[in-house]
């Protein structure tokens, strides 16, 4: 699967693979993790909407901190190209 935007894959995620939610996580950009990234997993996202995700415990994140969508170690969707390191 080929997606353009975060909301895209999450959409894909949620209504086509709702069953595998602990197959997936999400990357989001984190300033006081070392090493500036954190992983959330898929099946603690309560929902989404067009700027923000909602976890069970009432964090929310902004869209435009996601970095990637990955099942296991592979990415789903990532917002970099091949050549441009996160």
């Amino acid at each position: 699967m080929s997606f353009r935007t975060i909301k895209e894959a999450l959409s894909w995620l949620f209504w086509a693979k709702r069953s595998e939610l602990s197959n997936y996580t999400v990357v989001i950009l984190d300033r006081l993790s070392p090493t500036g990234t954190a992983e959330i997993g898929a099946n603690e996202i309560e929902s989404f909407d067009a700027n923000y995700i909602y976890l069970k415990d009432g964090t929310v994140i902004p869209l435009h901190r996601v970095m990637g969508l990955k099942k296991g170690d592979s990415y789903v969707w990532k917002r970099w190209k091949e050549s441009s390191p996160m």
